[in-house]
């Protein structure tokens, strides 16, 4: 195998999978355990999904619970950074958003966990592609503009390239340095996928 052929089948697909757990791992921890202060508008549509300082309500949180936000309490709460998302979703009219804030964050933590590794990596490619996508949609589809802000620039394209990376591991896979290689004993070259070598072609008779 050549040094570009090496490269890659095992280098590309590494590298893609390590940039890809360096930048989830940090945005899904930082949403799973931060905690941000909720107030006016925002604290009346979070705690109209069900959200709490101290948890959910799953009451309010469960699918098709719909309150009205004007007829919560508007004072600042502080609860977990993940429900920035939920506000995104309830904006959008999404159903339970306060679970799909907790979906996004596990989402990119846990799938940031599986990328680094090479484990169930095209799963987790399938996982967060669909993370990005839906991010791309909900903030970064409306602000698309020549002349946009910077602020909107950068996130809008980084969601973009987060999304199309995901979605090369999801259909070129993780390659053969990770753990989804060694368990599922992807084949060499010049063996078959039983582990045996080849059979060799039988010449053509005279």
């Amino acid at each position: 195998m050549g040094m570009a052929a090496a490269a890659t089948n095992q280098l590309l697909p590494l590298i893609a999978r390590l940039f890809l757990c360096a930048a989830f791992l940090p945005m899904g921890w930082q949403k799973t355990f931060g905690m941000t202060t909720y107030s006016g508008r925002d604290a009346q549509v979070l705690r109209a999904a069900g959200v709490r300082s101290d948890g959910l309500d799953w009451n309010l949180a469960k699918p098709g619970t719909v309150l009205a936000p004007e007829s919560q309490d508007g004072a600042p709460f502080e609860a977990r950074s993940l429900y920035t998302v939920s506000l995104r979703c309830a904006e959008s009219g999404m159903p339970s958003p306060a679970v799909l804030g907790w979906a996004a964050a596990l989402t990119e933590l846990c799938g940031a966990v599986m990328m680094g590794l090479g484990f169930f990596a095209r799963l987790a490619g399938f996982a967060l592609a669909i993370v990005m996508g839906v991010a791309f949609w909900l903030t970064g589809l409306n602000t698309l503009a020549w002349s946009m802000p910077m602020e909107d620039y950068l996130r809008t394209w980084t969601q973009a390239g987060l999304f199309f990376m995901s979605a090369t591991v999801l259909l070129a896979g993780p390659g053969r340095l990770s753990l989804d290689a060694v368990l599922g004993g992807l084949p060499k070259s010049g063996r078959s996928a039983s582990g045996g070598k080849r059979p060799k072609p039988k010449q053509a008779e005279e």
